[in-house]
């Protein structure tokens, strides 16, 4: 029987609410830097995660010192039941959170507000994916349909604070709720991930990484084109192409048809450890996404010495080492940049010590410490109000 109870008087008591991301084996359907948040706030204050997309039933575990209540597949169909679960369930564990913290806006922050309603706590929302954008044309985004829309107004005005990971989200979120959300990224473990230095020697093959699932958002066909203009600058390279698929092998036929399958390894979904161990081979790391509201995995590969290139969205928009063209030429100017800084070793090393020292300013301990501060404030002023 699990139980959950902690005796420091100074410890803070924090839900945190999630659709998933949190699967009891912390390596497989988890979002490591979201574990790495919670793991850090666990250490010094009483944590409780509900996550209502993880599992089709009720199951509760520990997790890096977190209790994880993983409520049965929550649908607005069944959102009342399951918000009678997790009330009986933080009874039964007799936790009374101090302060509620949700991720994505729309359903977990709207499940959050029900909670904190009957808790009598405030609630952070944070902005933690593509919510508030509408990118028509891969059908990609929070911001897409009138009720989306609602439930994602409804859920901020539901908050009493608000945060995003970059100023890229920051900027979209003034522009679309007319809210300035806190800037809290989330950081990156810098234990697991200590920095290694870029080297400055020229390869014989350039290895370059993609890591990002097959997903229209993250534009594989851009990729696909990056690497056939490669090919047609003669640089000596090859792409390790890591993520899980969920276009049903339609890149791979592509890379085939257009006679790239000898320059690209298909990955799935790689460990972080085994991630890890790959990136020490790797001189680029490639983004091709449409949008981004951070860049967490593009940030774990600079700390490897990786330099990194691409769309001017996400973190790489926030650090200007971002390209924005339009769409029919971008290919050529990245593949045009990568031969570029095989050749300017100094220019490559700028550009993973830029970004590791914006890593080094925003590593989880940080964001730990950001949220905890932020809690604080929304406490006083819930507390006042």
């Amino acid at each position: 029987m699990l139980t959950f109870s902690m005796d420091n008087d100074n410890t803070m008591k924090i839900l945190i609410v999630v659709p998933g991301g949190v699967h009891p084996s912390g390596e497989v359907k988890v979002i490591p830097a979201l574990l790495s948040l919670l793991k850090t706030l666990s250490v010094e204050n009483e944590v409780c995660i509900i996550a209502l997309n993880q599992h089709r039933e009720l199951t509760e575990y520990y997790l890096h010192g977190c209790l994880v209540i993983s409520l049965p597949n929550v649908r607005f169909r069944n959102i009342f039941s399951a918000y009678r679960i997790a009330i009986a369930r933080m009874n039964h564990y007799r936790f009374k959170p101090e302060v509620t913290h949700s991720f994505w806006l729309g359903s977990p922050t709207i499940f959050a507000a029900m909670l904190c309603k009957k808790l009598k706590v405030p609630l952070l929302a944070s902005i933690a994916g593509g919510e508030l954008v509408n990118i028509s044309k891969i059908r990609y985004g929070g911001y897409r349909s009138f009720l989306s829309r609602y439930l994602i107004k409804k859920s901020i005005k539901m908050a009493q604070a608000s945060s995003c990971g970059s100023n890229y989200l920051q900027s979209i979120a003034v522009d679309t709720v007319n809210i300035r959300a806190s800037l809290i990224p989330l950081g990156i473990d810098r234990e697991f991930w200590p920095f290694k230095v870029c080297e400055d020697k020229a390869e014989n093959r350039w290895n370059l990484l993609q890591l990002a699932s097959i997903n229209r958002v993250k534009d594989p066909w851009l990729m696909l084109e990056v690497v056939k203009h490669l090919k047609q600058l003669g640089l000596p390279f090859h792409l390790n192409w890591v993520g899980g698929d969920t276009l049903n092998g339609e890149i791979q036929k592509l890379a085939e048809k257009m006679g790239l399958t000898e320059f690209i390894s298909f990955h799935d979904f790689v460990k972080q450890k085994e991630l890890k161990q790959m990136m020490a081979e790797q001189h680029f790391v490639i983004q091709t996404s449409y949008y981004e509201s951070q860049g967490i995995a593009l940030a774990e590969a600079c700390s490897q010495g990786v330099c990194p290139v691409g769309t001017s969205v996400g973190w790489l928009s926030d650090l200007q080492l971002g390209l924005d063209f339009p769409r029919e030429i971008l290919a050529d100017k990245i593949a045009t940049q990568i031969v570029h800084l095989t050749n300017a070793p100094e220019e490559r090393q700028k550009r993973v010590l830029k970004a590791q020292s914006w890593i080094k300013k925003n590593d989880v301990t940080i964001t730990a410490q950001k949220f905890i501060d932020s809690y604080n404030e929304i406490l006083t002023r819930y507390e006042h109000a």
